[in-house]
C-alpha cells in the first residue's frame, strides 16, 4: 500500500466541533486544525480522524487516550509510534464524546485515568 492510500474505515462517524494535530508531551499547542471539515469514524479495528489529512489509527497501535475539560470535551489519541499525536474536540453536553470513549474501551483501547473520569461523570 502506498503512502498516499489510506485503508477506509467504515463505521460510526462522529462530527467534533474541531480537530488537532498536536506533538507529544508538548500541551496545548496545535500543529494543525480542522474546523470546517472535522470528522471522526470508530470503525471494528481503527479509527480515522481528519485534520488537514485523513489519518488511520489502528486500535493496537494506539498507547493510550486521555481527555481534557475545559469549555468542552477534548479526546486525545496518542499513537505507540511517532511524535504527533490527534484530538477531537466536542461541546460538553455532547453524547458523542461519551460514545467515542465507550466505543474505543469496548475495543480494549486503553482510557487513561481523565478518559475514565468522563466516562463516569454524569
Amino acid at each position: 500500500m502506498s503512502a498516499s492510500q489510506k485503508p477506509i474505515v467504515v463505521g460510526e462517524r462522529f462530527t467534533p466541533l474541531a480537530t488537532f494535530s498536536g506533538l507529544k508531551r508538548v500541551p496545548f499547542l496545535a500543529v494543525s486544525r480542522n474546523s470546517l471539515m472535522a470528522s471522526l469514524v470508530i470503525g471494528q479495528d481503527a479509527l480515522a480522524i481528519r485534520v488537514i489529512r485523513l489519518h488511520v489509527l489502528r486500535f493496537e497501535d494506539i498507547e493510550a487516550v486521555s481527555c481534557g475539560q475545559r469549555l468542552g470535551v477534548s479526546i486525545q489519541f496518542s499513537p505507540k509510534r511517532g511524535i504527533r499525536t490527534f484530538s477531537a474536540n466536542f461541546r460538553s453536553k455532547d453524547p458523542a464524546a461519551k460514545t467515542v470513549l465507550r466505543r474505543l474501551a469496548a475495543a480494549g483501547v486503553l482510557l487513561d485515568a481523565s478518559a475514565q473520569a468522563v466516562l463516569q461523570a454524569e
